[in-house]
């Protein structure tokens, strides 16, 4: 990740995103069982971060995201609000992270039985 950022002089968006998705990507290549939770985490961890910026928005409306992102570095795609570049981050940090302990300490995930 570091590499891309400094000798490729990818952004950080842009090297952040590889090395998150290298990670969650070689987790459930060594482990299969994991990928539904690596996509679950993923997604629960993009909208739980939503509501935070949703009030972002509501305190301060006059152009909050845009006096804190660079968005000429950006898509300029908006969803409800927020930058599509924070929504893939936060998906990314769930899909890497989220499975994450399971492959470090060995563990199985069990069929939830009702």
């Amino acid at each position: 990740m570091a590499g891309s950022f400094w000798y490729l002089h990818y952004t950080s968006f842009w090297a952040t995103t590889f090395g998150l998705f290298i990670t969650g990507s070689l987790i459930i290549f060594f482990r299969h069982d994991l990928w539904i939770d690596a996509v679950m985490s993923g997604v629960l961890v993009a909208v739980l971060f939503l509501p935070f910026y949703w009030i972002l928005i509501l305190i301060s409306p006059e152009g909050t995201m845009e006096k804190i992102w660079l968005f000429e570095h950006l898509t300029g795609i908006k969803i409800t609000g927020v930058p599509l570049e924070d929504i893939v981050f936060y998906f990314l940090v769930g899909f890497s992270v989220g499975p994450f302990y399971a492959y470090w300490q060995g563990e199985r995930l069990r069929a939830f039985k009702s």
